[in-house]
């Protein structure tokens, strides 16, 4: 507890860090965890702390914030009410040069697509330059300053420098050894720069594994879905419940040559109750959680990538409609049900399953993207799946891919795709317990 209120202060105090993409990431993450905490606490001070570092960092990293944006003005709206506007009306003194007013720094909003915000008196000039084997594309904006001095790399291939060139004139140089193309414009009080060239995958290398036995570690695997309820079923007539149950298994023998002690919630294609497969982890005193699936969208095919899930209530349209289908096996399942349950969920076992599904998503992105071109990465979402209610432990689910991707549905058909999937997710867990012993 003293450890989520110590990181509760930092973020309170320094707000978001935007010295890089991964630590703006974790600074978003933490903000997402201090705002859960906040509404399972009811403390108001505490919410509107969260949501302004998670629309800092969300700005930052280019994420849909816009659902956080109307909570925070509509929290803030009602603070507001309480003060007498008409009683300042004296003492404030109209502007009468508005353009003094305006700071002679540019601010760099995001790097990719790059965006630099400007004030009226500035003015941009293009210029294209090839020198010592290198193709450069320059922005001179004149009556304008910079803080300091910018040398990073923005893409896979592009280069990005910002330097005062002299007294009133700011140098935005991006350059490369081979032709690139670029589109700008300068409108509104912003240079906005978009390049024809891949962003850099925002998740690093994760650590080296250590190899520490994990002896005492209790991990219960439940592959979904199978015998009479086949699950979904994608292309070329895929069916999830045949994916689900190799992955289980690799899995498994993944994890117990590392030491953990495994157990599965089915290891045949046989079916299991959804309270049945939660009460089998209670049963055996499990540390960890896992529960593998499948993805279906109809209409839209080219949608790709896992997704990994933790118990909360869901916030998105998508993750609500991917519960209701997850949890269509139980019928008296109502809405008003779900919100009964949660409100009185063990916290921190929430925040904690929202740490383990952040591990494991990264290792399983990224020891994919070793082998495979195009891996999606559709994050970490919160959603009421009632597979994960009645555990006792910190849980998490994850959608492996899309059956109804041409492309994905292949891959996962595919005896080692799937073994690359589940070192991933073993590399995820090995992350977790680092971290959280």
């Amino acid at each position: 507890m003293r450890f989520l209120i110590i990181i509760f202060f930092i973020t309170t105090l320094f707000g978001c860090n935007t010295s890089s993409l991964s630590k703006a990431y974790q600074s978003y993450t933490t903000a997402k965890q201090n705002y859960i905490q906040s509404i399972l606490n009811n403390n108001k001070k505490q919410k509107i702390s969260s949501l302004k570092n998670i629309v800092e960092c969300g700005k930052f990293l280019g994420f849909n914030i816009s659902k956080y944006k109307k909570e925070l003005i509509k929290l803030d709206h009602t603070k507001k009410k309480k003060y007498n506007i008409h009683s300042y009306k004296k003492v404030i003194q109209p502007i009468k040069n508005p353009l003094k007013l305006e700071s002679k720094y540019i601010k760099v909003i995001s790097f990719y697509p790059l965006k630099i915000k400007l004030n009226s008196k500035m003015r941009v000039k293009y210029l294209t330059l090839i020198k010592n084997n290198k193709h450069y594309k320059i922005f001179d904006i004149y009556n304008a300053k910079v803080n300091k001095k910018v040398i990073k790399k923005i893409s896979q291939n592009i280069y990005l420098i910002i330097a005062q060139n002299n007294k009133n004139k700011v140098r935005v140089v991006l350059y490369n050894k081979n032709r690139f193309k670029i589109k700008y414009s300068t409108q509104n009080k912003y240079l906005k720069v978009n390049f024809f060239d891949k962003p850099i995958s925002k998740y690093r290398k994760p650590a080296p594994i250590k190899r520490i036995p994990f002896r005492q570690k209790i991990i219960v695997i439940d592959p979904g879905h199978g015998g009479k309820d086949t699950g979904g079923i994608g292309l070329y007539g895929i069916r999830e419940k045949n994916i689900v149950l190799p992955i289980g298994l690799d899995l498994k023998n993944i994890l117990e040559k590392r030491g953990y002690k495994v157990y599965m919630t089915r290891d045949k294609d046989y079916f299991v109750t959804l309270p049945n497969r939660t009460k089998f982890a209670n049963r055996h005193h499990a540390n960890l959680f896992i529960s593998i699936h499948c993805n279906i969208i109809r209409g839209d095919s080219k949608v790709h990538g896992p997704t990994t899930y933790f118990l909360s209530p869901a916030r998105t349209a998508r993750a609500k409609r991917v519960a209701k289908y997850e949890n269509r096996a139980i019928g008296n399942l109502h809405t008003t049900n779900q919100k009964i349950v949660l409100n009185f969920l063990n916290k921190d076992r929430i925040i904690q399953s929202d740490k383990m599904a952040m591990d494991i998503q990264r290792n399983v992105v990224y020891n994919l993207r070793k082998y495979y071109r195009n891996v999606g990465d559709r994050g970490i979402r919160p959603a009421p799946f009632w597979v994960l209610v009645g555990t006792q432990m910190p849980a998490i689910l994850i959608e492996t891919g899309f059956l109804t991707n041409k492309k994905e549905a292949l891959r996962l058909n595919n005896s080692l795709y799937r073994k690359r999937l589940a070192k991933g997710i073993a590399n995820g867990i090995n992350s977790y317990f680092m971290k959280n012993r």
